[in-house]
């Protein structure tokens, strides 16, 4: 153990210094760790949402919901439901640990060990430590990794990937999302807020990557704390059918449905 880890502390100074003409980038199992020791510590997370559709950068009139979520970290239990402008509920979810969509495990999950196993399911290339130790030297590790360091909208960003299949950008200084695409969905983070430390985006955006966002949702509140009065009893408590889509969500217009089941599939 004491091996490894000076094998840890000395990987990284490698990095830090390498030759000026190349650019400094941690470890990619480094930068994933970052992101998930950001939502350490915390007993439960609710947040409520506003979600639209949009089409040609505007918003769809009549497909829009508001979402309230609740998170359990230590039993890795998430629930979610969607509301309609009446307060009817729209559709209703409840995942466990891997059944997780990546975005939402790069936004909540506090597992290293899941958020990596999530993300090199995703195509995202981390490299394990355990890989790196089995190559020869430091000029061979670094070349393993595949990461880069580069701009996203004005922020300085390190870079997991370079397929354009899959890509994790991570803000350079925070350690925060910034962009995540994999197969046919990609997601754009911006703004985050933080409530006792615990951060999340005001504004998230979705859609096909290099097309024009169809998703956007934002932040209305997000608070940290038990959440086990939303946890209790069979889920969906009171609703008729079955968990997802409710009988009022099927009688909703075409885009709000279509809104409804890109959401749940991509973001919760």
């Amino acid at each position: 153990m004491i091996r490894r880890i000076a094998w840890v502390a000395a990987l990284l100074v490698s990095f830090w210094t390498a030759p000026a003409a190349q650019a400094y980038v941690p470890p990619s199992a480094f930068i994933v760790k970052s992101v998930a020791q950001k939502h350490a510590g915390v007993k439960g997370v609710r947040i409520k949402t506003q979600v639209k559709a949009l089409e040609d950068g505007k918003p769809v009139e009549g497909a829009t919901f508001k979402t309230v979520t609740s998170y359990d970290p230590q039993r890795h239990l998430l629930r979610c439901w969607a509301y309609g402008a009446q307060n009817q509920v729209l559709f209703a979810v409840e995942r466990t640990r891997n059944e997780f969509p990546p975005v939402i495990q790069l936004l909540l999950q506090h597992d290293v060990a899941e958020l990596t196993k999530t993300l090199i399911g995703s195509g995202i290339p981390i490299k394990q430590e355990e890989e790196l130790l089995a190559l020869p030297d430091e000029e061979q590790r670094r070349a393993a990794e595949v990461t880069s360091l580069k701009r996203w909208q004005g922020t300085v960003a390190w870079v997991i990937g370079n397929s354009s299949n899959a890509q994790l950008w991570v803000e350079k200084g925070s350690f925060l999302p910034l962009r995540f695409f994999s197969g046919d969905f990609e997601a754009q983070f911006a703004n985050y807020r933080h409530f006792r430390g615990f951060p999340f985006p005001k504004t998230l955006k979705g859609g096909e990557p290099g097309a024009e966002p169809s998703i956007q949702e934002e932040l209305l509140d997000h608070t940290v704390g038990p959440v086990t009065d939303d946890l209790k009893g069979k889920f969906p408590s009171g609703l008729s059918g079955e968990m997802g889509m409710t009988e009022a969500g099927r009688d909703a217009p075409s885009a709000l449905r279509r809104l409804l089941e890109n959401y749940f599939k991509h973001l919760r």
